[in-house]
């Protein structure tokens, strides 16, 4: 059991007369000024079951159709065209490079450009006003560098396959 607290003005529930802070009973009728509350610290508590896993019978498969096998139908083997026969697998290997690089700069321009665009205060023309925190300022550089590199990696995923089609053996005669 507690006081009221008479700081905030509680009045005495028997009499209506305004009590002192700290007084267990009423100064003017006697009646007694301590609430019957539980502690404060005390928290709600609710008794929750315990599970436990019973070790029983694993269950069998689900009755119904049966797959059937596909029907044997003759693939015909995949051939490489010849064009593609004449890049180098090194070649290859660095096009499928570039091809992370552009999709890394991808991420990393969708993961920042929101917060460089936020970072925009105004704009004049071609020139723009951006705050001047580090946060804007790696958000920003982010950005570019994302995209930097869609920029490089589109263009050497593509360019490395052709320019390797393009190039001629020393001694080679052109058709």
């Amino acid at each position: 059991m507690r006081p009221l607290d008479r700081s905030v003005g509680e009045f005495c529930p028997q009499c209506g007369e305004r009590g002192v802070a700290g007084d267990r009973f009423c100064g003017a009728c006697g009646e007694s000024l301590v609430l019957d509350l539980p502690p404060a610290d005390e928290p709600d508590t609710v008794a929750i079951p315990v599970q436990r896993a019973v070790p029983g019978p694993v269950p069998g498969p689900v009755p119904g159709p049966v797959p059937r096998p596909a029907p044997d139908i003759p693939l015909e083997p995949f051939t490489v065209p010849a064009w593609a026969k004449k890049i180098p697998a090194g070649v290859w290997a660095l096009s499928a490079l570039a091809v992370v690089v552009f999709f890394v700069g991808v991420g990393m321009y969708q993961s920042n450009v929101d917060m460089a665009e936020s970072c925009t205060v105004s704009s004049y023309g071609r020139f723009y006003v951006i705050e001047d925190t580090p946060a804007c300022d790696a958000a920003t550089d982010d950005r570019d560098l994302g995209q930097t590199l869609m920029g490089g990696g589109a263009v050497a995923a593509i360019a490395l396959p052709i320019s390797a089609l393009s190039r001629r053996k020393p001694g080679a005669t052109t058709p």
